[in-house]
This record gives C-alpha cells, sequence and structure tokens, in this order.
C-alpha cells in the first residue's frame, strides 16, 4: 500500500483537512485550487508537549491519508512528530516562471569539440623498440623451423 500525504499551507492546515490527500505530485496539484501552487513534498518537525500528543495523534490517525507521520522522541523524551505533506503557496506572478526571451541576433559560437580531444595524439610517435633479450628464444625467426 503506497503512501498518502495531506495538502495544505502548514502542517496544521494539511491535518485539519481530511478532504485534500494525493499519493503524486500530479494528484496534488489537481486538487489544489486556481490560487494555489504546490511548492514540494515536505517534511515538518512538530514538538509537543505530552497532552498535545494524543490529540495530534488522534486528529493523524483519523486523517484518512496514511503513513505521513512518524513518532520519536526528542532527547529530554518529548514526543515529535514528523509530518510529510504537500506544501501549498500562493500562486503570484513572481513565482512563474519567466522564459527568456530568444536571441536570434547572434551566432552560435564555433565548437571547438575536435580541438579538445584531437589536439594532441593518443599513442606517441617515438616510441623506441625494447631491445630483445638475447636468452629468449625466438619461435617466429626465419631459422627456427630447423632441428638442430
Amino acid at each position: 500500500m503506497s503512501h498518502t500525504y495531506p495538502i495544505g499551507a502548514s502542517v496544521r492546515a494539511a491535518l485539519e483537512d481530511p478532504t485534500r490527500q494525493a499519493q503524486t505530485r500530479y494528484q496534488a496539484e489537481a486538487l489544489t485550487q486556481a490560487s494555489e501552487i504546490i511548492a514540494g513534498l515536505e517534511t515538518e518537525w512538530l514538538s509537543c508537549e505530552v497532552s498535545d500528543y494524543d490529540a495530534l495523534a488522534e486528529l493523524a490517525q483519523s486523517h484518512p491519508a496514511s503513513g505521513f507521520v512518524q513518532a520519536y522522541e526528542d532527547y529530554q523524551g518529548q514526543p515529535v512528530l514528523a509530518i510529510t505533506f504537500w506544501k501549498t503557496e500562493q500562486r503570484s506572478r513572481q513565482s512563474l516562471p519567466q522564459r527568456p526571451a530568444l536571441q536570434t541576433d547572434q551566432p552560435a559560437p564555433a565548437d571547438h569539440t575536435d580541438d579538445l580531444y584531437f589536439r594532441q595524439g593518443r599513442t606517441g610517435r617515438n616510441k623506441r623498440r625494447k631491445p630483445v633479450n638475447p636468452d629468449q628464444l625466438d619461435l617466429f625467426s626465419p631459422g627456427a623451423d630447423k632441428a638442430d
């Protein structure tokens, strides 16, 4: 069973609205209003007192989304909830991506890829051959097929 996450502008708003939940970003975007955009999948940590923990845990358990809450304890033994939700933001003109204007008056820069790879040879031209060891038997010499 895959996880579903609540949708909201804050953790409290996500927990209090049980009607909006989604598994994927596409589902979350389909459930948002026209004035909202999905900022991303956020995980926020809520430190709370033991008395508040019972109410938050009950609210999280009654939420139809599943797998979005993990309970931990801090170093003092106080409960801490890690809540993952789809965070929404108000849509504004500045948040919409602006495409840069195409500049057709400038020519494309010259491609220097060949210069990078072929400027220097990969093998040395002036390599010396190693001298042959005189103690080594040469099997491919013209006189090797003669029996001694």
